[in-house]
């Protein structure tokens, strides 16, 4: 079996699946995978790593993930790449450093992989540590940070309020409402979910030649699955990741 091949899966029925992303070819995808690939050896060989190290070869494996779904590779065939992005994202928690993104993006792919509660409970854990951290002065226990993982820790921490309001606080809201209400009001939010991130690194990033992963609403999916909502009326949407909510359906 060729590198393609352990990176896209066999050729078999079960492994067929069509290109996910709107903006880039297969051939686009498995560059970048590999060259991913190729940081991740290249990182994991140097000799005392740093939380920064982790965290860096974490993102990978975080970028990997999202390739490899833009590519169109079945959910069940991702899977294996969370686990490692897990060991290296909680070696690299830091005292003086918290990144959102990176923390609702790991909550958020650990629910729709449907990870196994050992795993779950490292990522309560990591929060917990974050919350705790005296020296984040602009950091707070976060709302929808502590829906997501109430969904299955059950802890007592609701949070106090949102970090990033701006974009995160209307999807915080949808979790507030009655179902038929929510699904609504996800589908409304999914409509504006791309230029509410006008203002994050990797917005437009398509138009560059590599370090373009896909555009996936994550987060959104993650609400989905925790409220149990009927996701129909916008699972085509091009960036809503409707095959990682329903993977195992």
């Amino acid at each position: 079996m060729g590198l393609f091949d352990k990176l896209f899966g066999s050729t078999t029925k079960d492994s067929k699946t069509k290109l996910r992303d709107q903006f880039k070819d297969e051939k686009y995808f498995k560059n970048e995978i590999i060259r991913f690939t190729e940081i991740i050896n290249d990182l994991s060989a140097q000799p005392n790593l740093t939380a920064f190290n982790y965290w860096s070869i974490s993102s990978k494996f975080q970028r990997i993930i999202s390739l490899r779904f833009s590519a169109g590779s079945p959910v069940s065939e991702l899977v294996k790449d969370y686990g490692p992005a897990l060991d290296n994202y909680v070696k690299g928690w830091e005292e003086k450093e918290a990144t959102y993104a990176d923390i609702l993006l790991m909550i958020s792919l650990g629910i729709l992989f449907e990870i196994s509660t050992e795993d779950f409970n490292r990522l309560v854990t990591y929060m917990e540590k974050t919350d705790n951290n005296k020296q984040l002065d602009n950091w707070r226990p976060d709302s929808l940070l502590w829906f997501l993982l109430n969904s299955r820790a059950k802890t007592e921490n609701k949070g106090e309020g949102i970090l990033f309001p701006p974009v995160y606080q209307p999807l915080y809201e949808i979790t507030r409402l009655p179902k038929e209400e929510a699904e609504k009001a996800a589908a409304d939010y999914m409509n504006n979910w791309y230029k509410m991130h006008k203002d994050d690194p990797w917005f437009n990033a398509h138009l560059k030649d590599r370090g373009y992963g896909g555009y996936w609403a994550w987060e959104v999916a993650a609400v989905v699955k925790v409220m149990g909502l009927d996701d129909s009326s916008f699972k085509d949407h091009p960036y809503y990741p409707y095959d990682m909510v329903h993977w195992k359906d």
